[in-house]
């Protein structure tokens, strides 16, 4: 599976839900800039092309990240901009998305 513009997950047809969206490329795209916020619209760039049709599934997506601490932003359906958490960073980390960033976890 390509992490630019990666197929659902786990889904067999029906509704789509931001359960069916994989996080890693979103994680990916707020990793590529750690020191700035990302606006939704250059999220969308990463995600499903399904997802620059429907705005309401990219929030949903981000609000659940925002849910487990992951990210932090706004997802009030303005810019939306959005970054890392630390635990955020942490996570990626601990899921070997990207090891170069284990010095940054320790930095902060």
């Amino acid at each position: 599976m390509s992490l630019d513009r990666p197929a659902l997950i786990n889904y067999t047809g029906g509704k789509i839900q931001a359960k069916h969206l994989d996080e890693r490329p979103i994680l990916a795209k707020l990793l590529s800039s750690p020191s700035t916020w990302v606006n939704r619209w250059e999220v969308a760039e990463v995600c499903n092309p399904i997802v620059d049709t429907y705005r309401q599934l990219l929030l949903a997506k981000m609000r659940s990240l925002m849910d487990r601490k992951l990210v932090d932003g706004c997802c009030c359906g303005c810019r939306g901009d959005f970054h890392l958490t630390r635990k955020g960073i942490e996570y990626c980390v601990s899921i070997g998305m990207t090891p170069e960033l284990q010095h940054y976890v320790h930095a902060k």
